[in-house]
């Protein structure tokens, strides 16, 4: 019985640490988690001193009663894994809260601040499940840098399923991808997902748009996902990309409502 017993628990203990390596994963117990709280929870989450920075090797995984609070002026990167045959990206899944409130003079910044169109970091971005309904959720100024290229409407900065979480003066930067008629999104909708997405400025995006609306291949108008755009720049190095039956660039796909918003694209 002991024996057993020993037998479980290393497997147990194997699967925590296997588990570690790809992911940390909140309680479920109604928790609000800060960086500071997460680097002294994970040994794959740390705070390096000498830059001011939060590096995560792993997934920050955000349980449907818990919630994530990210403070002004903090930088999150996240580090790639390269295992056989395959890299990892690494980002934020939001089943829960996420509040991250940076100022205008101390903005929050996710991704390497240094990013430009052809280098730094390059990760998973933040991904909304089923949750913030009625707006739970919200970031404002924040500096979104450089998530993996577009993959299957998920590899976007900001992914919405079902969640409608409120983004305000929010900068999505140095989004690109060599796919010139599947690109790369900075906010992809799914589902019933209604962010409401006010004076953000979207620019230095190669082949790829601001808004991508992903309806599943349904015609059902109430149910569609429709993002508010109020106030946004959208400006002219948001350069598109061609495709869907569209003879020029594009960079709102499928809908979306705009008001009082620039557009600088010469099509959209």
């Amino acid at each position: 019985m002991k024996a057993s017993k020993s037998l479980s628990l290393i497997i147990v203990i194997t699967l925590s640490i296997k588990t570690s390596l790809f992911a940390w994963t909140s309680s479920n117990e109604g928790v609000c988690y800060s960086l500071d709280s997460l680097a002294l929870l994970s040994d794959s989450i740390y705070y390096n001193d000498t830059s001011k920075v939060y590096v995560s090797f792993c997934h920050i995984n955000i349980l449907a009663n818990d919630t994530l609070k990210i403070n002004e002026g903090e930088i999150l990167m996240f580090l790639m894994d390269l295992q056989p045959g395959n890299y990892i990206f690494y980002g934020i899944n939001i089943y829960g809260t996420l509040l991250a409130y940076g100022t205008k003079s101390n903005p929050i910044t996710i991704g390497d601040p240094e990013s430009t169109l052809t280098s730094g970091e390059i990760w998973g971005g933040i991904k909304f499940f089923n949750t913030s309904q009625n707006g739970e959720s919200k970031l404002s100024y924040c500096r979104l840098l450089k998530p993996k290229e577009f993959q299957l409407l998920i590899e976007s900065a900001i992914y919405c399923y079902n969640s409608s979480p409120i983004i305000d003066h929010c900068t999505f930067s140095y989004l690109s991808s060599g796919e010139e008629t599947g690109g790369c999104s900075a906010i992809s909708c799914t589902g019933e997902s209604y962010p409401i997405i006010s004076f953000c400025e979207f620019n230095n995006i190669l082949n790829g748009v601001a808004i991508w609306c992903n309806p599943f291949g349904s015609q059902d108008t109430v149910n569609y996902p429709s993002p508010l755009l109020v106030g946004c720049n959208i400006l002219n190095t948001v350069s598109g990309f061609n495709g869907y039956g569209c003879d020029y660039d594009i960079v709102i796909l499928n809908g979306g409502f705009l008001d009082n918003c620039y557009l600088g694209a010469t099509y959209y």
